[in-house]
């Protein structure tokens, strides 16, 4: 590294979208609108409802396979069985806040809302408890063998409150069935066996009732009043036989309807189903793009109120919303739905202030906060397969999508949003984005799309109009470029074609044919046209450029081609295919022409002056300068960063984009003052800043988390035995074990009582006793009487029926 390079450094690294390598740990704040999903590398990220993204990252690279959110605290906790440890996240810190290792196999966790404990499961069917005001795990464990002394082990599949009983906590293992377990009284209240094994459970909107998927494809409906019993069981796929039938791995109650995962046959497994009805005899299929991986129950506060959603995550690492009675949507705040097919990035100090007055417009009909247009980085241009256009905002404060564009009719695409217009201009399963462009003066948004196919947006105000759709040519568009009333696009078989915007008048030239050099050809590309002064450079797939005077619509004298592979006898086109080629004005007197492992600076006439080479191949390159000095920054394939000085070309810094989670690299922009993008194939992107540390700049904050009050204020719960169950204090339960649920005893600490309040405390407890026991029996009589009466209205109405028969007989 060069003595004036030594403190450049990365600052205010961000990545967008969802990772691609997701495991099915999903968890849902609904006071702060924040959805979190965990990684193989062992990182988590996190979504906002405002477009506010977080990756965070942990201290082992272990997959996390269980993920709670503490509502509105801004904690999150996660749980790695290969690590054999729990993490606990600061939100609003965005640091690892501590790890506890522990010595079990997680199968489950649990959070109820307004406490302070995680209730865990594990594979051996015993129930921990971790104490997140002390961030430990404390001593209360709940044995297998004490709710099944037969039985050895079993694993735990899920642990919920009953939603009307505070104190009824239920235990669902896979094979054993379910307990509903008092923790106040520390004893079984109810005991669910199941014949099938439990893959998953959900309680009823009321707490009377509750659900279980199973592994043969069916549900067992269940209801806990009185004695519990199941009271339906059925298989909502009724053509699925018994060897070609998934389990039902998640089922999520609601009032609008039961939403299941599973139960499909196993090549048909990409889809939900919804029941619904007082019998739940409606069955409607949700297709989704791939498997889904998961789904959690995320409700949106809106106009006062909640409205009911659920949130999905396919295994390709998609995610989706559904709200009741509307189909599937992609979240328009994720990144990306679909892969990225091409990117533009526009900036500031590249393009001129244009670029932050263009995104100010957006503000107006926006209730977010407003920005500063001295901290608006610049604008991110993406085009996504499907024929779906993103227009993203990238400032100090967030990532905000602006606007987007659908090549195809709402009826067709997968994608909605407020900020989304629909245009029938393709159909599905053709429609690609091959290139796009952004004119600031104009205010116009170009997209080439399917085989030559060029389309035309006026982007003004929030409002997308369509101005032309043109024909170009017959093979997919690979380069545009709009200067002034001049439209250059150049396609896969080297065409280059001219349209004028004024006059629509069309002109277009074959590169292949126009050189005699180039006849011979048997495979030609444009891959890109920059401008440089009045005429545009033409870069081709074999490594040679062509340049074309705009003003007179002809091609100029062909300029030699510096040679790139000296060694290879037969060069293969990723040695020597064009990369970048660069033009700036801070060097006006020089051309830099990129390929994947060398670089050429030359002058205008491509007379070599200087190169480099290097051993990684480089995704992309992009010109920035620190105070005086102008240099070239490389992106490689291993995520590593170069610096090379221009004029000699010499490296003066390297580095790395230090991501935690997998990104493959597919293209790179950076602004003069150091800002850069680079985006990948899958919807993912990340975002930073090159820079010297010793300046003074305020780093960015991300603002993910914003204490606030809750919508809603927490449940009030009927009084029992005289105590409010909302305000019970569960330290009294945790502060010594309950009885028989330890393998080592703890000795009784001495308690020095006077006479008097222990008799006083004896009578209460004979009281509390006494009322429990009376609760009870009452209980038993009233059941036994509801069967008696139903036992009478029977016989009464088959009288009846004998009645009316005898009446019909005598008639006749």
């Amino acid at each position: 590294t060069d003595e004036r390079f030594k403190f450049v450094s990365v600052v205010e690294m961000q990545h967008i979208g969802v990772p691609v390598n997701c495991t099915n740990s999903l968890t849902y704040d609904r006071v702060q609108g924040l959805v979190a999903i965990g990684t193989m590398e062992g990182a988590v990220k996190i979504l906002g409802n405002k477009g506010v993204e977080l990756l965070l990252s942990s201290s082992f690279q272990h997959p996390i396979e269980f993920l709670v959110f503490i509502t509105n605290q801004g904690i999150l906790v996660g749980a790695s069985n290969l690590a054999k440890s729990m993490f606990i996240w600061n939100i609003q810190e965005e640091t690892l806040q501590q790890t506890i290792p522990f010595n079990f196999s997680i199968s489950c966790m649990y959070y109820p809302e307004n406490y302070s404990f995680v209730y865990i499961g594990t594979f051996d069917g015993n129930l921990y408890v971790l104490d997140l005001t002390q961030n430990k795990l404390t001593s209360y464990k709940l044995r297998f063998q004490l709710l099944f002394p037969e039985l050895n082990s079993d694993p735990v599949v899920h642990l919920s409150f009953r939603p009307c009983k505070n104190t009824q906590l239920l235990l669902a293992f896979e094979n054993a069935g379910m307990v509903l377990w008092d923790l106040k009284k520390s004893k079984v209240e109810k005991k669910m066996p199941s014949s099938t094994p439990i893959h998953s459970v959900s309680w009823s909107p009321d707490g009377n009732s509750l659900v279980c998927g199973l592994r043969d494809g069916s549900l067992n409906f269940w209801t806990v009043q009185g004695k519990p019993f199941m009271y339906k069981n059925l298989r909502p796929d009724s053509n699925a036989s018994d060897l070609n039938v998934s389990a039902i791995d998640r089922v999520v109650w609601t009032s609008s309807g039961l939403v299941m995962q599973g139960g499909r046959p196993f090549h048909d497994s990409s889809q939900l189903m919804v029941l619904s009805g007082n019998e739940m005899n409606s069955c409607e299929n949700l297709k989704l793009p791939s498997k889904p991986l998961n789904i959690i129950y995320t409700p949106v506060f809106e106009n006062g109120a909640y409205e009911e959603a659920l949130t999905v995550v396919t295994q390709d690492s998609k995610m989706l919303l559904y709200s009741f009675g509307k189909l599937p949507c992609y979240l328009p705040q994720v990144m990306g739905p679909f892969e990225v097919e091409c990117t533009k990035f526009y900036t500031v100090p590249n393009d001129g202030e244009q670029v932050a007055d263009f995104i100010k417009t957006f503000e107006n009909n926006s209730e977010e906060p407003k920005e500063n247009i001295l901290d608006i980085y610049g604008l991110l241009v993406m085009a996504h397969s499907q024929g779906l256009v993103r227009l993203w905002s990238l400032s100090k404060l967030r990532f905000r999508n602006l606007i987007n564009v659908s090549l195809l009719s709402e009826e067709e695409t997968s994608f909605s949003g407020k900020e989304t217009h629909y245009f029938q201009l393709s159909d599905k399963e053709h429609c690609k984005v091959s290139a796009l462009e952004f004119n600031f003066d104009t205010k116009t948004l170009v997209t080439a799309y399917d085989l030559g196919k060029v389309a035309i947006w006026q982007v003004s105000n929030s409002e997308v109009t369509l101005l032309h759709t043109l024909e170009l040519q017959k093979s997919p568009i690979l380069a545009l470029l709009i200067n002034s009333n001049t439209l250059l696009a150049g396609n896969l078989d080297a065409q280059l074609s001219m349209f004028n915007l004024e006059t629509h008048s069309n002109n277009t030239l074959n590169l292949r044919t126009s050189r005699k050099s180039n006849s011979k050809m048997q495979a030609l590309a444009i891959t890109s046209i920059e401008l440089h002064g009045n005429k545009a450079i033409i870069s081709l797939s074999n490594g040679k450029l062509e340049f074309y005077s705009i003003s007179q619509e002809t091609l100029l004298e062909s300029p030699k081609a510096p040679r790139v592979d000296k060694k290879s006898e037969t060069p293969k086109w990723e040695d020597y295919g064009i990369v970048r080629l660069i033009t700036c004005a801070q060097v006006p007197e020089a051309m830099f022409v990129c390929y994947k492992k060398c670089m050429f600076q030359t002058s205008p006439s491509l007379e070599v002056q200087t190169s480099q080479y290097w051993n990684t191949p480089i995704v992309s390159a992009a010109v920035n300068y620190f105070k005086s000095n102008v240099v070239i920054t490389l992106l490689h394939e291993d995520a590593s960063l170069s610096m090379l000085e221009t004029g000699t070309l010499l490296k003066v810094w390297s580095g790395k984009l230090d991501v935690p989670v997998e990104v493959p690299l597919k293209d790179f922009h950076m602004s003069l003052d150091g800002h850069f993008v680079a985006t990948s194939d899958t919807p993912q992107i990340v975002t930073g800043w090159l820079t010297l540390q010793d300046e003074e700049t305020n780093f960015r904050k991300i603002n993910i988390f914003n204490p606030t009050e809750d919508p809603l204020p927490p449940r009030k719960y009927k009084s029992f035995l005289g105590i409010k169950l909302g305000e019970f204090n569960f330290n009294d339960i945790f502060a010594k074990p309950p009885k028989k649920c330890f393998y080592e005893e703890k000795p009784k600490r001495e308690e020095v009582k006077t006479e008097e309040l222990q008799n006083e405390l004896e009578r209460a407890q004979m009281a509390v006793k006494e009322r429990g026991e009376k609760l009870e029996s009452l209980e038993e009589r009233t059941s036994q009487m509801a069967e008696q009466a139903k036992g009478w209205a029977d016989m009464v109405s088959e009288y009846t029926k004998k009645q009316k028969k005898k009446s019909k007989q005598k008639n006749s």
